[in-house]
């Protein structure tokens, strides 16, 4: 039996609130601001889900240390362009052979060319057989078999406005892409979060959240719809998402450990549970690709975070949501930016796999 008790150690609004109120004082910012929307930037979840407006952009751009022409504002692949760019420029940079928001496409890539601590996991994907039941979405989960749940019942899941269908529904992963858990505090001096205790450990758990995580749910929820889609346990991962977002102002929909399909020690994450959600606007944003598994081409890589004070993958990635919002089909993209799933079938074709 696992109890858990949270501790409150400090507000982590602190320094992401104040920043949302910033004055900007470049002229460049300034003018684009003066010939563009002044509205308030504050969080309503019953807003129409829209693209990111020119002072939303600003911001994650400033927090990014990039300052681009105001054309480019409104073009969302050279935006991606200048974030992931200025990623490949820096000297010390050590993502280039893991999986990352701004990665580029796998096919050039071998798999020895892959850092070993990921090697696991493509070899989970390329090399494993799975039984048809999983591959056709009748597979088990750890409890029972899967139940798609209709999202047309929960009145928190609905469109919004005349532009909805073209809001996102962005599940996310927990730990290591939103927040990291430590027995131990971070040796960089880190305050965490948030404090667990957990039977029977002797002393508190140290959860740690991930820089501009709040900044990142409030504008991601502008673009659409956010579920959290943990491997964690729920009493677990119930403590840690009522810090994140204690009214519910921008999670609205919690998947566990139970939800997940399990085969072979491998916890996917089908999104084939969810019925009513259009796929062609669904992304799976995680720090492992074996969630992804099943479904490749809705897959969005993210850098594991494991307490680095200075990371900014959440920044990146939602530029890149903001560019996934005005796509019909979020499907073909992603394929040709990452290019996991003809990647793992060319790989899988070799060991005589079916595709995935």
């Amino acid at each position: 039996m696992v109890v858990l008790r949270e501790y409150k150690v400090k507000d982590i609004r602190r320094s992401l609130d104040r920043s949302l109120n910033y004055t900007l004082e470049n002229k460049f910012c300034k003018d684009i601001i003066s010939n563009r929307e002044k509205q308030d930037i504050s969080d309503s979840s019953d807003l129409p889900k829209r693209k990111l407006s020119s002072r939303q952009l600003i911001e994650v751009l400033r927090h990014l240390n990039i300052q681009v022409h105001r054309a480019v504002l409104d073009d969302c692949e050279k935006l991606l362009e200048y974030c992931f760019m200025s990623e490949k420029n820096q000297s010390n940079n050590d993502k280039g052979n893991t999986f990352h928001v701004g990665m580029e496409n796998l096919a050039a890539k071998r798999i020895n060319d892959l850092c070993p601590s990921i090697q696991s996991i493509i070899d989970y994907v390329c090399s494993t057989h799975f039984p048809p039941k999983i591959l056709h979405g009748e597979a088990w989960t750890l409890n029972k078999s899967i139940i798609q749940i209709n999202m047309s019942k929960y009145p928190l899941y609905r469109s919004v406005g005349k532009d909805g269908s073209r809001s996102l529904f962005m599940v996310l992963d927990m730990d290591e892409t939103l927040v990291h858990c430590s027995f131990e505090m971070l040796e960089n001096g880190m305050e965490p979060d948030l404090l667990v205790d957990i039977i029977p450990f002797s002393s508190p758990w140290c959860v740690y959240f991930r820089p501009y995580l709040q900044l990142f749910l409030q504008y991601a929820s502008y673009l659409g719809d956010l579920c959290i889609f943990t491997a964690s346990t729920k009493a677990y991962a119930e403590k840690v998402l009522k810090s994140i977002d204690p009214n519910g102002k921008y999670i609205r929909y919690k998947l566990f450990r139970e939800h997940c399909t399990v085969y072979k020690k491998g916890y996917m994450k089908d999104l084939r549970i969810f019925e009513g959600v259009n796929m062609g606007k669904t992304v799976l944003i995680d720090n492992s690709l074996i969630s992804s598994t099943l479904q490749l081409d809705n897959a969005i890589p993210v850098d594991s975070w494991y307490g680095n004070p200075n990371d900014k993958e959440l920044l990146k990635l939602l530029v890149l949501l903001n560019k996934l919002y005005c796509l019909d089909d979020v499907r073909p993209y992603l394929a040709r930016r990452y290019g996991f799933r003809q990647w793992a079938n060319y790989h899988r074709a070799k060991d005589s796999l079916g595709p995935i």
